[in-house]
C-alpha cells in the first residue's frame, strides 16, 4: 500500500539551537513492479499526491500482471538520450573513427526522417530517405555506402533490443542491396620491381618522399599489413634482432596482436631507413585510409601499370596483400603456413585449422623464399627478360652457362635436356644470349665438355620403370611428382 509523508530534517539555527523542520510537498513510498520499495517526489498539495500514489500503485500492480507495456519509459525518452548511451558502449573495442561514422550515419538518417522517439521509428521511412539519397544530383551514394547506413541503424536497434529497451527492432528485416566490386589483382614480379624504381625517383607526393613510398611499397609486399596495421606502425614496431614487426591487437582485424616476419635482409636496410626516426615515431607517414589508392595509383601510372587489366581487376592497395599471397603459393609454401603469414582462419577445416601445426622456422623459410624484389634506389642500370616467366632478371651474368639442380617452383626437378640426336646434355653449341634468373636460386655451371651417348644397357633401364612413361621417342622421362 503507498504511503505518503513529508520530510524531516534537523537544522541548526544561528542562536545555536537544533530544530526540526518538514519538506514542503509530500513524498511517496510505494512498490514498484519488480517488488522493491521506491520513494518519489510528489507535489506541495496532499489530495494531489495521494492520487499520484494510487497512480502509481494502480501502474506497478498492472506491470505485474502484464497488462502494460514494460518499456513504456524508455519510449518516452529521446532517441539521442539513447544515442549517447550507445555511443558509450560502441567506444568499447572499436576505433574513434569507426564511432564517430556509425553515429553520424544514424543521426543523419534520424533528422531526414524526423524521428525523436523509438516509436517514430519506421522501415519504410528509412528505405524511402535513402533512395532519395541515391538519386539526389548533388548527394548521390552508392550502393555499398546505403549499406552502410542501413548496417549502422540495424546495430542500434538491435542494441536496443539487446539492453531491454524495446521488444523487437522496427528493422530487421531490411535487406541490403547488392553490390558489385571491382576484382582485385597481384602485380607480377616485373611490375612491383617497375614500380619501386619509378617510385622512388618520383616526385613528393601525398605527403611522402618517393622513396618513403617505395619503402611503404615494399613492406607492404611482404609482410601482407593492411592499411591500418601499416599507419599504426612505428619505429619501435620493428625488432631488427629477430627480423619482426609487431602490430598492436587494436589496429589488427581480428583484434589479436600481429607479429609478422621480416626477410633477413631487409634488417640492415631497414635499419638505415628508420636510423633517423624515433622509438614513437610514425614509420611511414602514410596519408588517410581513403587517399593511400589514390597514392598507389599515381605511381602505377607514372611506372606505366595499367591500374585496370583487361579482365576487368583493378589495383587497390590491398592489391600488395594480394602479391603477398600470390608469391607464397608460387615459391610452394603449404596452405597452413599461407594461412599463418596471411594470418587467415579457416574454422570449417577442423583438421587444417586444429590438428596441423607449423613451426618457426617453416614459417621463416617461406618468408625467405619469397622473390628478392630490388631495394629503393639499388636496381640494376640493365634488366632483360626470361622470356619463360616473364620475369626481369640482372643482365651482367655469364651468357655460357647452364642452369642445373632444381630450380625453385618448378615442377620438373628432374628432368634432363636432350638433344635432337639422343645425346643426353644437349648440344655442343654454347648456349646464345642466355641469363640466369637471380632469383630462382639456380646453381650454374660451365658449358665446357660434351657429353658423351648412352650406352644400350643405360638406354635399357630408362625407357621403363618407375617414374617413367611410354612415348615414341624412349629417351623422354616423365617429371618426378
Amino acid at each position: 500500500m503507498a504511503c505518503i509523508f513529508k520530510r524531516k530534517r534537523k537544522v541548526k539555527l544561528t542562536n545555536g539551537k537544533n530544530v526540526t523542520r518538514e519538506s514542503k510537498c509530500w513524498y511517496i513510498e510505494y512498490r514498484n513492479k519488480d517488488g522493491t520499495t521506491k520513494r518519489v517526489r510528489g507535489y506541495a498539495d496532499k489530495a494531489a499526491t495521494r492520487q499520484k500514489a494510487a497512480q502509481l500503485e494502480r501502474q506497478a500492480e498492472r506491470c505485474q500482471a502484464g497488462l502494460t507495456d514494460k518499456y513504456a519509459e524508455h519510449k518516452k525518452r529521446p532517441l539521442l538520450e539513447h544515442l549517447e548511451d550507445f555511443r558509450k558502449s560502441l567506444t568499447a573495442g572499436n576505433s574513434d573513427t569507426h564511432v564517430r561514422i556509425t553515429l553520424a550515419r544514424i543521426k543523419r538518417i534520424f533528422d531526414g526522417c524526423g524521428f525523436c522517439y523509438w516509436s517514430d521509428i519506421q522501415a519504410n521511412k528509412i528505405m524511402d530517405f535513402l533512395t532519395n539519397l541515391k538519386k539526389r544530383n548533388g548527394d548521390t551514394i552508392s550502393n555499398t555506402t546505403f549499406n552502410h547506413y542501413l548496417t549502422s541503424i540495424r546495430m542500434f536497434c538491435v542494441w536496443m533490443v539487446r539492453e531491454r529497451r524495446s521488444a523487437e527492432s522496427p528493422v530487421a528485416y531490411l535487406k541490403r542491396l547488392k553490390t558489385v566490386e571491382a576484382d582485385r589483382r597481384p602485380l607480377d614480379y616485373d611490375e612491383v620491381c617497375r614500380l619501386l624504381a619509378v617510385t622512388e625517383k618520383a616526385p613528393f607526393r601525398f605527403g611522402m618522399s618517393g622513396f618513403a613510398r617505395a619503402v611503404l611499397y615494399l613492406t607492404g609486399i611482404e609482410t601482407g599489413l593492411r592499411v591500418r596495421e601499416l599507419q599504426s606502425l612505428t619505429a619501435g614496431s620493428f625488432d631488427f634482432d629477430v627480423a619482426t614487426a609487431t602490430v598492436k591487437p587494436e589496429f589488427c582485424k581480428d583484434g589479436k596482436k600481429a607479429v609478422q616476419l621480416l626477410k633477413y635482409k631487409r634488417v640492415a636496410q631497414l635499419r638505415a631507413f628508420f636510423a633517423d626516426k624515433l622509438p614513437n615515431a610514425k614509420a611511414f607517414d602514410m596519408p588517410s585510409h581513403y587517399r593511400t589508392a589514390k597514392m598507389l595509383h599515381a605511381d602505377c601510372q607514372a611506372a606505366n601499370i595499367p591500374v585496370v587489366d583487361d579482365t576487368g581487376r583493378k589495383i587497390v592497395f590491398h592489391s600488395l596483400r594480394h602479391t603477398l599471397a600470390t608469391e607464397l603459393d608460387r615459391t610452394g609454401a603449404s596452405l597452413k603456413e599461407q594461412m599463418t603469414i596471411m594470418r587467415h582462419s579457416d574454422k570449417s577445416n577442423l583438421t587444417l585449422g586444429t590438428y596441423t601445426h607449423v613451426r618457426v622456422y617453416d614459417i621463416r623459410r617461406a618468408i625467405e623464399n619469397l622473390p628478392d624484389y630490388p631495394w629503393p634506389g639499388t636496381q640494376a642500370t640493365e634488366v632483360v627478360a626470361t622470356g619463360t616467366d616473364g620475369r626481369a632478371v640482372l643482365a651482367d651474368n655469364p651468357l655460357t652457362r647452364k642452369w642445373t639442380g632444381k630450380r625453385t617452383g618448378s615442377a620438373y626437378s628432374d628432368s634432363v635436356s636432350m638433344s635432337a640426336d639422343g645425346t643426353q646434355g644437349g648440344n655442343t653449341e654454347r648456349l646464345s644470349a642466355s641469363v640466369v634468373n637471380i632469383h630462382n636460386g639456380l646453381n650454374i655451371v660451365d658449358l665446357e665438355t660434351k657429353k658423351d651417348s648412352l650406352s644400350s644397357s643405360d638406354n635399357e633401364s630408362k625407357t621403363n620403370g618407375p617414374g617413367r612413361i611410354r612415348t615414341f621417342d624412349q629417351w623422354i622421362m616423365s617429371p618426378l611428382l
